[in-house]
């Protein structure tokens, strides 16, 4: 059976780090698509397309940090449980 050596408290505070990073995270996500979207409608041609797909290869991957935010708050959950 595994043991978890870490004190639920550092879970939490490392948690709560982790949360407010990703909403951080998302606003400069959302604030970038702005400024994308804006370039785009001055801007055509391949280079245009190359740099488009490469910005969305890059959010995917933001996108990915901020769902891992779900699992956080669910770890979270789990752990008010244990503390308590």
């Amino acid at each position: 059976m595994s043991k978890i050596l870490v004190p639920p408290e550092v879970m939490l505070k490392v948690s709560d780090q982790f949360a407010g990073a990703s909403e951080h995270l998302g606003m400069i996500t959302s604030h970038l698509n702005t400024q994308i979207t804006m370039m785009m409608l001055l801007w055509d041609g391949t280079t245009q397309r190359r740099f488009f797909d490469d910005f969305q290869e890059a959010q995917s991957v933001a996108d990915a940090v901020v769902e891992v935010e779900v699992i956080m708050i669910m770890l979270k959950k789990f752990l008010m449980h244990i503390v308590v």
